[in-house]
């Protein structure tokens, strides 16, 4: 081997970019993931409903709304839940037109993260995305099967099937852009309910 090639070689080597060992860092979050989703959510200022079953669902949200001073509640004609019992509550106004930031809507979130109390909406599940920005009070019914320990538990049930998008919540949406005080409702909803069900 020349010189020449000798200290090509030597550049070479030195060139080639060393491989990196990583290992994700995962917090200790216990085992009963659902209290720690409760915890996380109630601390990003979300308040939680627990609610025994998604029948009970229409009776309890119109409670809710009628305390809160909701005549109404937005919900897409396409939407699966749609399929619940809203005959059971006549007086309730359910509309199906896009809310405004003084009106309240109901989805359902595709899962729900422990680690951060984090509401995890896939794009295409009958809720479109503007939604979630343009209501002032957003209701989120939440499976209990649905919550996950971490974003890479959301991550690795989607693998292969990646959504368009993915829009991630944690609680009412906020700001300290002006003045450095706490604004709500400044790219989305000022508050944010979970409807936690066993079904």
């Amino acid at each position: 081997m020349s010189a020449r090639d000798a200290i090509l070689t030597r550049l070479k080597a030195a060139a080639t970019p060393a491989r990196l060992s990583y290992k994700a860092y995962r917090p200790d979050i216990g085992n009963d993931i659902e209290a720690q989703f409760i915890a996380k959510a109630e601390y990003a200022h979300t308040n939680v409903h627990i609610i025994d079953s998604t029948a009970d669902v229409p009776v309890r949200l119109a409670d809710i709304l009628s305390h809160e001073g909701f005549p109404r509640l937005h919900l897409r004609a396409d939407s699966p839940l749609r399929g619940l019992s809203w005959e059971s509550v006549p007086h309730l106004i359910v509309d199906e037109t896009p809310p405004s930031g003084d009106e309240a809507s109901l989805s359902a979130a595709n899962f729900a993260i422990a680690e951060t109390g984090t509401l995890a909406f896939l794009s295409g599940a009958g809720t479109p995305s503007s939604w979630h920005f343009l209501t002032g009070t957003e209701f989120v019914l939440v499976r209990r099967a649905l919550i996950v320990p971490s974003l890479e538990d959301v991550l690795s049930r989607l693998a292969g099937a990646m959504p368009a998008t993915m829009n991630l919540v944690t609680g009412p949406s906020r700001t300290a852009d002006i003045e450095q005080t706490i604004e709500r409702g400044a790219h989305g909803p000022r508050a944010l309910h979970v409807l936690l069900t066993a079904d």
